[in-house]
C-alpha cells in the first residue's frame, strides 16, 4: 500500500516535465521561411519558452528515478505477493493436513467403534446361542431321561404280564404232565397185570400158544405206548416252542410299539422346541439387523461424501463376492448331482421287501 502511494506521488510530481518532454517529442518545431501573409503565427511562436538542455536533463533524470522507483516498488510488491502466497499456501497445506489427519482419526475411530460394536454383537449372539444350546441340551437330557423311564416302566409291565402268563402256562403244562403221568401209570399197571398173566401162563406149560400171543400183544402195546409218549413229548416241545415264539413276538411288538410311541412323542416335542428356537433365532436376527440398519443410517448421516462412496464400493464388492461364492457353490452342487446321477445305475439296487433278521429275544 505504501509503495503504491509513493508511486502515485512521484507520478504527480513529474507530470509537468513529462508533459513538456512529450510535447517537445511529439510536435517538434519545424523551421521554415517566414511568410508575410502569416504575421499572427509568428507572434504566437515568439511567446513560447524554449526548453533548455538543463531542464531536459532534469526531466530525463526525474523520469529515470520514477521508473526506477516504479521498478523497485513493483519488485517489492511482487516479493510481498510471493511471501503472502507462500504463507497462504503453507497455511492451506497445514489446514489440509490437519483436515486429512482429522478425517483419518475419525475414520479410525469409526472403524474401531464398528469393530467393537460387531464384536459385542457377535459376543452377545454367541452368549445367547450358548445359553440356548445349554437349555436345549438340558431339556433334551430331561426328555431322554423321561423317555428311558417310560421305556423301563413299559418293559417292567410287559415282563410282569409275561411272568403271569408264563406262570399260568407252566401251571397248565404241569397239569397236563400230571395227567400224562397218571395215564402212564395206569398203562404201567395194565402192563404189570399183563406181565402177571404172562407169568401165570408161563407157569402153565401147556398154554404156550396163548403165552406167545400175549407176549406179542404186550410188545405191541409197549411200542404203541412208547410211540404215544414220544408223540406227546414232541407235541409238548412244539407247543412250548410255539408259545415261546408267540411270547417273543408279542414282547417285541409291545416293546416296538412303546418305543415308537415314545420316539413319536419325543420327535413331536423336539420339533416343537426346534420351531420355537428357530422363531426365537429369527426374531433375534431381525432385531439385530434392524439395529445394524439403524446404526448404519445414523453413520451414513455423519459420513462425508468420500466415506459414503467408499462404503458403497465396499458393499458392492462384498455383494459381488457373495454372488460369486453362491454361483461357485451352485456349480459344485450341480456337478455333485450329475456325478451321483452318473454313478446311480452302477449301484446294485436292494431287493424290495428285504429285511434284516431280528435277533431272538433272551428268555
Amino acid at each position: 500500500m505504501n509503495s503504491r502511494r509513493l508511486l502515485l506521488a512521484a507520478s504527480l510530481a513529474l507530470s509537468p516535465t513529462l508533459a513538456f518532454a512529450q510535447e517537445d517529442e511529439v510536435a517538434p518545431e519545424v523551421v521554415g521561411p517566414k511568410s508575410a501573409a502569416e504575421p499572427g503565427k509568428a507572434d504566437v511562436r515568439s511567446d513560447r519558452k524554449a526548453i533548455t538542455p538543463e531542464a531536459r536533463k532534469a526531466a530525463l533524470e526525474a523520469e529515470e528515478k520514477r521508473q526506477k522507483a516504479e521498478a523497485e516498488a513493483k519488485a517489492k510488491a511482487e516479493a510481498d505477493e510471493k511471501v503472502r502466497l507462500a504463507a497462504e499456501k503453507e497455511a492451506q497445506e497445514k489446514q489440509d493436513a490437519a483436515t486429512k489427519k482429522k478425517r483419518e482419526e475419525e475414520a479410525t475411530a469409526k472403524a474401531k467403534a464398528d469393530a467393537d460394536a460387531k464384536a459385542k454383537i457377535e459376543a452377545d449372539t454367541k452368549r445367547l446361542k450358548d445359553e440356548q444350546d445349554t437349555k436345549d441340551k438340558a431339556k433334551r437330557d430331561a426328555e431322554e431321561k423321561k423317555r428311558l423311564a417310560a421305556e423301563e416302566k413299559a418293559r417292567k409291565e410287559e415282563e410282569k404280564k409275561l411272568a403271569a402268563e408264563r406262570k399260568k402256562m407252566e401251571a397248565e403244562e404241569k397239569k397236563r404232565l400230571a395227567a400224562e403221568e397218571k395215564a402212564r401209570k395206569e398203562e404201567e399197571k395194565k402192563w404189570s397185570a399183563d406181565l402177571k398173566v404172562i407169568a401165570d401162563l408161563e407157569k402153565q406149560k401147556g398154554k404156550e400158544e396163548e403165552l406167545k400171543k400175549k407176549k406179542e400183544e404186550l410188545e405191541v402195546k409197549k411200542k404203541a405206548a412208547a410211540d404215544a409218549l414220544s408223540k406227546a413229548e414232541l407235541d409238548r416241545k412244539a407247543r412250548e416252542d410255539e408259545r415261546k415264539a408267540k411270547e417273543d413276538a408279542r414282547l417285541k411288538a409291545a416293546a416296538d410299539a412303546a418305543r415308537a410311541q415314545v420316539v413319536a412323542e419325543q420327535e413331536k416335542a423336539a420339533k416343537a422346541e426346534e420351531e420355537k428356537r428357530r422363531k426365537a433365532e429369527e426374531a433375534e436376527v431381525k432385531k439385530r439387523l434392524a439395529e445394524e440398519e439403524k446404526k448404519r443410517k445414523e453413520e451414513e448421516r455423519k459420513m462425508t461424501p468420500e466415506q459414503k462412496k467408499a462404503r458403497a464400493e465396499a458393499e458392492k464388492a462384498k455383494k459381488e463376492e457373495e454372488a460369486r461364492l453362491a454361483e461357485e457353490q451352485k456349480k459344485k452342487d450341480e456337478e455333485a448331482k450329475k456325478k451321483l446321477e452318473a454313478e446311480g445305475p452302477k449301484r446294485k439296487p436292494a431287493r424290495p421287501g428285504a429285511a434284516t433278521p431280528a435277533p431272538t429275544a433272551a428268555q
